[in-house]
């Protein structure tokens, strides 16, 4: 679901995205979309538990919580 443009629209995306469990960012941002935004660098990573993507997942869910320890 694209939120809607206005102040109040995002505020009501942003708590969605805080009170989901998990890694709520996996079903926003998505391995394609990561892949076409850097698609020209040739960028390779060795195959781990932890990945590019699912870091950047967790860091952006870090950033959106409210406890900031």
């Amino acid at each position: 679901m694209v939120p809607t443009r206005t102040a109040g629209g995002c505020r009501r995306f942003r708590q969605r995205l805080v009170d989901a469990p998990g890694l709520p960012f996996a079903g926003q941002l998505t391995a394609d979309e990561v892949e076409r935004a850097h698609g020209g660098e040739c960028i390779s990573f060795r195959e781990r538990l932890f990945t590019p993507l699912v870091t950047l997942w967790v860091f952006l869910a870090q950033v959106l919580d409210p406890d900031p320890s």
